[in-house]
């Protein structure tokens, strides 16, 4: 394993780690993206889902 791999696999693990770590802790680092997210549905099927409910 070359140190290039290594040091790629374990910056991907850094990430991944703190990731985990924002999520847990309930923090976004981007709320903008959510609001993207969430102006994607559909009224409709929203309301479709709370009767479903």
């Amino acid at each position: 394993m070359s140190v290039n791999s290594t040091k790629n696999q374990l910056s991907f693990l850094a990430s991944f780690v703190a990731s985990y770590q924002h999520y847990i802790q309930g923090k976004i680092t981007n709320p903008a993206a959510l609001d993207k997210d969430y102006e994607q549905i559909d009224p409709d099927d929203l309301d479709e889902m709370d009767i479903q409910w």
